[in-house]
């Protein structure tokens, strides 16, 4: 009975009244024009608050270490790598196992190794955290080239003009390393 006395005042109320109207037409138009309907925000949700401050004052996980190589290319031109783990997941009802496949994206120039880091994207734990997993990625090693540094080394000779210590600068093209 309350409620419908709460909605009948709100409905009389011309000012409010207009303002549902207008929220239902807005709708309705954003739906008929852009063929989806406008997006609503989430309402605060205390139980979610609630959960996360319990999971942040738990112990933090463990560091998994996971070494992984990929080839010297992708080092100097960047690029991504994929790599799928199972791991276990806590639930309502106790641990499921669940397959994940993290994308790890080599930037271009990377140090060798280059070291990625997933924050809680581990197994989950009873007492603690979810772990952090750290992927190692160290190069392959190439069959015509060296990397020391940020410097590649060409390990076959290369044939130049006897009076190139003459010249003002030095330059050379080639279709590949291989």
């Amino acid at each position: 009975f309350i409620e419908l006395k709460n909605a009948y005042k709100t409905l009389t109320d011309q000012a409010t009244r207009r303002q549902y109207d207008h929220d239902r037409d807005r709708d309705a138009a954003v739906m008929e024009v852009n063929g989806w309907k406008p997006k609503v925000k989430r309402g605060f949700d205390a139980t979610e608050v609630l959960k996360k401050l319990q999971e942040e004052q738990k112990n933090p996980g463990k560091t998994i270490e996971v070494p992984m190589t990929c080839r010297l290319e992708k080092f100097f031109w960047g690029g991504h790598k994929g790599h799928t783990r199972e791991r276990k997941l806590k639930d309502f009802v106790g641990f499921t196992v669940e397959e994940k496949t993290f994308r790890l994206d080599v930037p271009k120039g990377a140090p060798n190794p280059c070291i990625l880091e997933f924050k809680h994207a581990g197994d989950h734990q009873e007492d603690a955290r979810p772990d952090t997993i750290k992927f190692i990625i160290t190069a392959k090693p190439h069959e015509t080239i060296d990397r020391d540094g940020d410097d590649l080394i060409v390990r076959q000779s290369v044939a130049m003009r006897p009076d190139t210590h003459t010249l003002p600068f030095m330059s050379g093209q080639v279709d590949g390393v291989r």
